[in-house]
């Protein structure tokens, strides 16, 4: 079974948020019962709305950094791939020759490191991004 690349991108992004979010609760209660929030009789540690509010702002700054650098790559990739107007003749006679020319290492290089950058493995790491 095929899958539009588009949509497959968008499934990637909803078990990707679905994951995050789960990871967000589970550290603000892991956090919570670190600090010593008093407990329920069963051990459930208590609901703290502060720390899960200051979980759920850091996993939103790094979904946003996450999406804005995915959004930029497939843009980038949707203007080579099919350009159109004024790029149209750019990337026929200028950027699909030079590309023909250079050596396989450097295409590599560059499609390994466009890869990693719509995944959101380059670049600072702060502390949002555990």
């Amino acid at each position: 079974m095929a899958i539009d690349p588009v949509l497959a991108q968008g499934f990637t992004m909803a078990m990707e948020a679905g994951a995050s979010l789960a990871k967000s609760i589970e550290s603000a209660l892991t956090q919570a019962q670190a600090d010593g929030a008093s407990s329920s009789s069963s051990g459930i540690p208590q609901y703290q709305p502060e720390l899960l509010q200051q979980q759920l702002l850091q996993r939103h700054y790094s979904r946003e950094r996450r999406l804005l650098q995915l959004l930029r790559s497939t843009e980038l990739v949707q203007r080579l791939a099919q350009p159109s107007g004024f790029s149209a003749t750019i990337a026929t006679w200028f950027i699909r020759p030079v590309v023909m020319l250079c050596p396989e290492v450097l295409k590599k290089k560059v499609f390994d490191y466009m890869l990693r950058y719509s995944l959101g493995l380059t670049g600072k790491k702060d502390k949002t991004d555990r």
